[in-house]
């Protein structure tokens, strides 16, 4: 089965998220079914991830094989219904979430000059931002969870490889002192981590005594049941108190229908959550690419169009499969750059005689700021 495009709503084939609390309602109905799966649990997010279904069959030439998760899920939930009056477990399937940049949907350009979200090499009348210096941002702690980092040595490498690289220099650019924290679980190949290991991710980040203050989440995922998956759901909701999510709100605005199981109306996750600081784009005149969505849940916007910043050195492979050289640098458009933008100017706001909250912050700056801008609605 070839893997789902980037940002589309297909689940991964066989993983599912229970909550604990029903798991042991749970656990008898797989038996019923003849399912055997791997179980993982997390206590944090008072989930189990059951992977690895599979369906033992009566062949002893293919005893096992694979079960489609969605299809599973339904079964388990009306069983469950018909057994315990009417009772619901919290079953969610295990969906996958992308790294935004725009690439999601073969066929559609979602903003130039970059064809379907790459990279492009920074032309000679492209002015490349010195390194930033100073400490602003000192004191501060930024966390982000992002692309896996390339291996060393490692070439050709995907271009999806450098979007945490992006990510970061952008944070940096506004908050040369502060600290980031990685946590690399995007694959860079498909440029997709499932929803289990971005919210393990956040938990890491966001709990403990070593909680940062601003998490940046460049990367979201699309649902057609009316919500955020559930495993994500519960990492955003349990983070410390005091920690302010950013995200990045989609790249989908531009869509001309239903494409892969979205429109452009569609909600981006976790981005629209109403916990979480949702960030869409604007260019350098402040003006909504059409790309950016235009919805009632993003909080405000940031640059996010043609952005120069620092990339991959090296040979790097395009999503039609060309080969181009980056020296360090590179010309990206999306709103995950718009949010690395936001959160680093949360850490710089943070910070100094005084210091305020992250809400502090972003209020401060949502009343004064002319980089981050609050969002309204365009008819």
């Amino acid at each position: 089965m070839p893997d789902a495009d980037p940002g589309s709503v297909r689940p991964q084939p066989d993983d599912l998220v229970v909550d604990l609390a029903d798991l042991e309602g749970v656990r008898p109905l797989l038996a019923q079914l003849a399912v055997d799966f791997v179980e993982t649990s997390n206590d944090h997010l008072g989930l189990a991830r059951l992977s690895e279904l599979m369906l033992a069959g009566d062949d002893p030439a293919n005893p096992r094989h694979p079960i489609d998760a969605d299809g599973l899920a339904s079964i388990l939930r009306r069983r469950a219904a018909a057994a315990r009056d009417g009772w619901l477990p919290q079953i969610a399937v295990n969906r996958t979430a992308d790294a935004i940049i725009g690439d999601g949907v073969v066929g559609l350009k979602s903003h130039k000059p970059m064809d379907f979200g790459d990279p492009a090499v920074p032309g000679p009348s492209v002015m490349v931002p010195p390194a930033p210096t100073g400490s602003l941002g000192a004191g501060v702690t930024v966390g982000v969870v992002d692309t896996k980092p390339a291996a060393a040595g490692a070439s050709p490498v995907g271009f999806r490889s450098g979007h945490g690289t992006f990510v970061r220099s952008l944070i940096r650019r506004q908050a040369p002192g502060a600290t980031i924290r990685l946590e690399g679980v995007i694959d860079a190949t498909p440029g997709r981590a499932r929803s289990w290991e971005v919210a393990e991710a956040i938990a890491r980040l966001t709990t403990g005594d070593d909680a940062v203050d601003v998490l940046n989440l460049s990367l979201g995922t699309y649902s057609t049941v009316g919500g955020p998956p559930l495993a994500i759901a519960r990492a955003v909701e349990r983070v410390a108190d005091g920690v302010l999510v950013v995200a990045a709100a989609g790249n989908h605005g531009d869509l001309p229908g239903l494409v892969d199981g979205r429109t452009k109306d569609s909600a981006c996750w976790p981005a629209a959550m109403h916990q979480v600081v949702a960030v869409g784009a604007v260019d350098g005149d402040g003006v909504r690419p059409p790309w950016s969505p235009n919805a009632g849940w993003i909080a405000c916007t940031a640059p996010g169009v043609a952005i120069v910043a620092d990339y991959l050195q090296g040979v790097v492979t395009m999503s039609d499969g060309s080969i181009v050289e980056f020296t360090g640098h590179a010309v990206w458009s999306g709103t995950s750059f718009a949010a690395a933008t936001v959160s680093g100017a949360l850490a710089a706001a943070m910070s100094g005689p005084g210091r305020r909250t992250p809400r502090q912050a972003l209020d401060a700056l949502l009343e004064s700021s002319d980089l981050v801008r609050p969002f309204a609605v365009t008819p």
